[in-house]
């Protein structure tokens, strides 16, 4: 702060001295012997001695002073003093050399003390100024560490992410048996979905569900009623691949292959898969599926399978 304010300590300086100097003569002031009339006592008696009414009276050749006493007689040397002016002032009513000190102290002391209010204040408001601009810089770097972290993070997450192992569905398969055309193949259907691991490392299979249904459209929410726990042991190495199977033991009934080759409805396969990795981390991965059957021009060519349905059916983690 002095540094900021070379002035600061002569202003204190200043300020001191002053108040020091002012009570010195203050102090001086009160100790000056008081006389009110500003003559002696002998030229008082001389004065007095040139009226009518006084009764003694001074010998300057000798310097002696003679009193006559007058019996009976009663003197009021006041009664002929001169009458003052109220708005006049004698010799005896000027301002003392003190009173003159003391008024030009009290000047300079204020003078310094306005200054000294006035440097404080800029002090104060440059401190705010740099306590600003520090909180500023402050919160720029924190950003910048923040930053930083998050892309570190970021990379540290995709360097794991590479090393996770991750299950997606690699081919969907139905089973015709033999010669049997596809509306045999449909009545009691076999579909075979294979889920291979692209991951580098292994996967630990902990749950598994594969539906088939034949509907115009699948609800929004689904249903697994074949839920299967799986044994530990199962796992899929990197590069592998595992097969979900399931068949439609119920039966599609022959109005409903109709419709299936004129494609009012579908044949739809969906599940999941559930799984850890490494770190003892849950994954899953979802899957839905119709069966596509062409039509017109190119009817008769084998069906295919499209990823359709909704999304709730193919969320994965």
């Amino acid at each position: 702060m002095l540094k900021n304010l070379p002035w600061l300590p002569l202003l204190v300086g200043v300020s001191i001295a002053t108040m020091l100097a002012l009570s010195g003569l203050i102090n001086h002031s009160q100790r000056l012997p008081a006389n009110t009339q500003g003559t002696t006592p002998v030229e008082q008696l001389a004065w007095n001695s040139s009226t009518e009414s006084s009764h003694a009276y001074v010998d300057r050749k000798s310097s002696r002073i003679v009193f006559a006493v007058a019996p009976h007689v009663q003197t009021n040397h006041l009664a002929h003093a001169p009458e003052k002016h109220p708005h006049t002032r004698d010799g005896n009513d000027a301002p003392k050399w003190t009173d003159v000190y003391v008024a030009w102290g009290t000047i300079v002391l204020a003078v310094a003390n306005i200054l000294l209010i006035c440097m404080v204040i800029y002090q104060i408001r440059e401190a705010k100024k740099v306590s600003e601009r520090q909180t500023i810089e402050t919160e720029a770097q924190l950003a910048a560490t923040k930053q930083t972290a998050d892309a570190a993070t970021i990379q540290a997450r995709a360097a794991i992410s590479v090393e996770l192992p991750r299950l997606l569905v690699s081919a969907i398969v139905l089973h015709r048996p033999g010669v049997a055309d596809l509306a045999a193949s449909l009545q009691f259907a076999r579909v075979e979905v294979s889920i291979k691991n692209y991951g580098r490392t292994p996967a630990f299979i902990r749950q598994e569900s594969i539906e088939i249904a034949d509907e115009p459209f699948l609800p929004e929410t689904p249903i697994y009623p074949s839920i299967a726990d799986k044994e530990p042991g199962c796992v899929i190495e990197s590069g592998d691949s595992y097969q979900m199977k399931a068949i439609y033991r119920e039966g599609i009934s022959h109005q409903n292959i109709s419709k299936l080759l004129e494609g009012g409805i579908f044949l739809w396969v969906y599940g999941y898969i559930a799984y850890f990795d490494f770190l003892g981390e849950r994954h899953q991965t979802g899957f839905c599926a119709r069966l596509h059957i062409h039509q017109g021009p190119l009817k008769g060519e084998p069906p295919r399978w499209l990823q359709d349905g909704p999304d709730k059916y193919i969320q994965s983690y």
